[in-house]
């Protein structure tokens, strides 16, 4: 059976809760809002 879209839609806000709750996941986009969302791959390194 497939999934409602209501439930698919829950399962993308648990990902994205799920990465925010984890601190180097925040800091790394703190990083990129201050990059204005642009960042090497050895940067975000750098950042965790």
């Amino acid at each position: 059976m497939s999934k409602s879209r209501a439930e698919k839609e829950l399962e993308e806000f648990n990902v994205v809760f799920s990465a925010l709750a984890h601190e180097a996941r925040r800091r790394v986009l703190v990083v990129l809002l201050g990059r204005h969302g642009e960042m090497t791959a050895g940067a975000n390194r750098r950042t965790i």
